[in-house]
């Protein structure tokens, strides 16, 4: 079946969310984004919560922290980024086969390389209106979200 696959990655700040709905809606496809952490929830029979911490913790540390509780805890119940990955490229990939979908990130782009039908775009924007969208989104100041702030380099951790 040819199905029409968007992969959106984007920026923080940059409306790339807002400009994935709007594809979905114009070309009549379902938009997925953290509703990838269900579907993977459901098919793997472990908790969305799982997931979604996973969601919100990926990161060197968090990686380097799982990586030693492995090292040190064979015996350790967590589960590992890299299985939560599959489960979740799993789920992304039988999506890509089966519908018409716009996919928020995710690395819905590398998981679907090899798939014809697969159109990925990148959402960008200047970085100060990226800042001010976050500023906005925090309801901040634009000045606590700029990416440099007395000479040094300031990381902004919400998604966009």
């Amino acid at each position: 079946m040819d199905n029409l696959i968007i992969s959106v990655g984007r920026q923080i700040g940059s409306g790339g969310n807002e400009i994935a709905k709007m594809l979905a809606h114009e070309f009549g496809c379902k938009f997925y984004d953290k509703e990838i952490l269900n579907l993977a929830a459901e098919k793997s029979g472990f908790s969305p919560k799982i997931f979604e911490r996973n969601d919100e913790n990926h990161g060197l540390i968090h990686s380097a922290s799982g990586f030693f509780e492995r090292l040190f805890n064979p015996y350790s119940n967590s589960i590992s980024d890299e299985n939560l990955f599959q489960i979740q490229s799993e789920v992304i990939y039988k999506i890509g086969q089966n519908e018409n979908c716009v996919i928020m990130g995710r690395c819905a782009d590398y998981i679907l390389r090899n798939n014809p039908q697969l159109f990925s775009v990148f959402i960008t924007a200047d970085e100060e209106e990226r800042c001010k969208e976050v500023a906005k989104r925090l309801e901040s100041d634009y000045e606590t979200t700029t990416p440099q702030r007395h000479g040094e380099q300031h990381k902004t951790t919400t998604s966009a």
